[in-house]
This record gives C-alpha cells, sequence and structure tokens, in this order.
C-alpha cells in the first residue's frame, strides 16, 4: 500500500508524521506533481524552488 505525502512549501520534514522518509522519495514525489523540491539543510525544510507547471 502505497502513503500518499502531502508536501507543502516550507514543511518540515523532521516531524514526527514523516520521520524515517526517505528524502530522495519526497524529491521524487515533488517532481511527479511538477515541482522541483530543494531541502534547505538548515531547518531540514523541503521547499518548492519553482511552481507547478
Amino acid at each position: 500500500m502505497t502513503e500518499e505525502v502531502v508536501l507543502r512549501v516550507g514543511s518540515s520534514v523532521t516531524s514526527s508524521k514523516n520521520t524515517g522518509l526517505n528524502l530522495n522519495k519526497l524529491t521524487l514525489l515533488g517532481r511527479q506533481q511538477g515541482h522541483r523540491m530543494a531541502v534547505n539543510a538548515q531547518n531540514n525544510r523541503l521547499a518548492s524552488i519553482d511552481k507547478p507547471v
């Protein structure tokens, strides 16, 4: 069963719900949704660096 993960700009990847999720999978999911995702190393947050196509 595939778990659907909804990403918001600036959503924390260190929250208890997201603990253990693979950042590469999150990045891939973002790309599938038409976003290029970037990880901000200072605060461990995901940010969309461009708008959906």
